[in-house]
């Protein structure tokens, strides 16, 4: 079983919506985010407050001490939530950056319109400082400011997500007011998809600029050697009518031995999005569309400390017409950088079967000597969750000799429910009925092979934001 990787080598070795009833892209597709900096872990977006009409919302970190209900502050604590970083939910230009709480009833505020649909923006009220300026463009992620209590009397953030804005509702935001008067009645905004646009919640959809079906993973960690999973590997996807396939990787980033990676393809398959971030984050750092041909590898550098533990997704931007096999290999800076025919886009999430967000991807590769203390990518590793999205964890595993059996578990011991655990050989195109519900999850194939796992899970399941997977007799 074990030289199906071997002989699937030599066939490349020529090779060197968010969709609701609104929609902020034409597509349906949209990106929208949690809009509080991912180490406030507990927030919690709310329709209806003592302070809002209608359908405004706001957010609140909840649940964090006693006598909170539904997120609502009680008036002896309203500093709580103050100085909480305020982050831009999607991409678009500052139409007002009130710094001074001088303009309209709304505090110090920011106002973001969408740069993917004009017709939509997003109100961030109340702030205790404001860091960006009128005119500014500003990606997800953005800092826009901090969680103060300006313009109301118990610190939170108040947001608003306006839609179908026409020439009159944009200047009246543009002076700090709302687009009509609110009269106790809805206003002309999608305020009330805002929890699901930015949680993930309730059933609702979300998804980023393109998405893929995930089909397999890869590891590079142990430049310093030779084979797979140290210096090289190699992921499978498979065709997916109406979307595209998404193969992911972990790599050690070493500056004398693997200080960049070249992609390649076994086939042509046109457009790819690429996304890379640290192992631990959830935003992509680095984000771009190449076109990947075959005989044409383009090449993904990272000028960072030493080491660094990066992750990156490969997603087709269409249906491929045939299976095909990506592979990445080590390259240092003295070798030749493959550009191609790259373009940036917005560092985002990356996104799988446009409801599960790929959050990171770990490997237990017994044969590859680690020297690590604990021996992360030997006999275990790590791989992060979201806390306020459908997460989908993925781990690459060499069932083989001393690691025949793999126990799947958070990091803090506890039990938590998931979606399902799924596992395949790593060629397989199926992945099969889940194998358990719940972590603590112990899987023992019949057979040895280099496996892929995949971990679901809704959010905030795990409550450590980790999942640990480990070889166990």
């Amino acid at each position: 079983m074990l030289n199906k990787k071997i002989i699937a080598l030599l066939s490349i070795v020529t090779i060197s919506s968010f969709a609701t009833t609104f929609q902020l892209k034409s597509n349906g597709l949209s990106h929208i985010y949690f809009p509080i900096d991912d180490d406030k872990s507990k927030w919690y977006i709310a329709s209806g407050s003592p302070w809002h009409k209608g359908s405004d919302t706001y957010a609140d970190d909840w649940n964090l001490k006693s006598g909170y209900s539904a997120g609502i502050e009680s008036s002896s604590s309203c500093d709580r939530d103050r100085g909480a970083g305020v982050i831009s939910s999607f991409t678009g230009t500052v139409i007002l950056a009130d710094k001074n709480n001088n303009v309209g009833d709304y505090g110090k505020e920011v106002i973001v319109q969408s740069s993917e649909n004009s017709g939509f923006a997003i109100r961030y009220a109340h702030l205790d400082s404001v860091n960006v300026s009128n005119g500014d463009t500003v990606k997800v992620g953005t800092p826009l400011g901090t969680v103060g209590d300006s313009g109301t009397d118990c610190a939170h953030l108040h947001l608003v997500l306006y839609q179908n804005l026409n020439t009159t509702a944009l200047n009246r935001l543009k002076s700090g007011h709302s687009p009509k008067s609110l009269s106790g009645s809805a206003d002309i905004f999608a305020a009330k998809f805002i929890s699901d646009a930015t949680t993930g919640n309730n059933g609702t959809t979300q998804s980023s600029e393109v998405a893929g079906i995930f089909d397999g993973a890869g590891s590079i960690i142990n430049p310093k050697g030779r084979g797979y999973g140290q210096n090289y590997d190699i992921a499978k996807m498979y065709p997916h009518g109406g979307t595209g396939s998404t193969v992911v990787f972990q790599w050690l980033y070493d500056a004398g031995t693997c200080s960049q990676l070249d992609i390649s393809s076994q086939y042509d398959i046109g457009d790819v999005v690429i996304k890379s971030k640290r192992w631990d984050k959830h935003l992509t750092e680095k984000a771009f569309k190449v076109k990947l041909n075959e005989d044409s590898p383009i090449t993904m550098k990272r000028p960072n400390s030493n080491p660094t533990w990066i992750t990156f997704a490969v997603t087709t931007t269409t249906t491929i017409p045939y299976a095909n096999l990506i592979k990445a290999e080590c390259k240092t800076s003295n070798d030749r950088f493959k550009k191609g025919t790259r373009s940036d886009i917005n560092e985002d999430l990356v996104d799988v079967t446009h409801n599960y967000f790929w959050t990171g991807t770990g490997s237990i590769i017994s044969s590859v000597n680690r020297a690590f203390n604990p021996p992360y990518g030997m006999t275990k590793d790590l791989a992060s969750t979201f806390k306020t999205k459908n997460s989908l964890t993925s781990f690459q595993w060499l069932k083989k000799g001393t690691c025949n059996k793999l126990k799947l578990s958070a990091s803090n011991g506890t039990s938590s429910s998931v979606k399902g655990v799924h596992i395949k050989e790593w060629d397989a195109q199926d992945w099969g009925e889940s194998k358990c519900n719940s972590l603590p999850c112990t899987l023992n194939p019949s057979t040895d092979d280099f496996f892929v796992i995949k971990v679901k899970s809704s959010p905030d399941a795990i409550s450590s934001g980790q999942i640990q997977a480990e070889c166990v007799q």
